[in-house]
């Protein structure tokens, strides 16, 4: 059991890895989806790959950001969007996409 990983039917939570730049550039690149995006447009490769950088190497205890990862048979193992959860001191969990 990967105490990273949180499994649904039809998605998986995980930490990114360095593989999922280019999955990271599709989903963000995407004109419709961009616009409901915190991020740059036009979105860049560099953009993709300075984000994935930047998760994988910044403490988790600090800030979780998780991959949202689909499990449909069509884009299975395709990063499709992102999720930070904080835990607090009270264990108390606050969740934003």
């Amino acid at each position: 059991m990967n105490l990273y990983e949180v499994q649904a039917e039809r998605l998986l939570l995980r930490l990114f890895n360095l593989n999922d730049v280019d999955s990271v550039f599709a989903y963000a690149s995407d004109l419709e989806r961009g616009k409901y995006l915190p991020v740059p447009q036009p979105y860049l490769g560099k953009d993709a790959s300075s984000f994935v950088n930047k998760v994988t190497q910044t403490d988790w205890n600090k800030n979780s950001v998780w991959a949202l990862v689909s499990r449909f048979s069509d884009r299975e193992g395709e990063v499709s969007g992102v999720i930070n959860l904080e835990i607090n001191n009270d264990q108390k969990m606050r969740a934003w996409i």
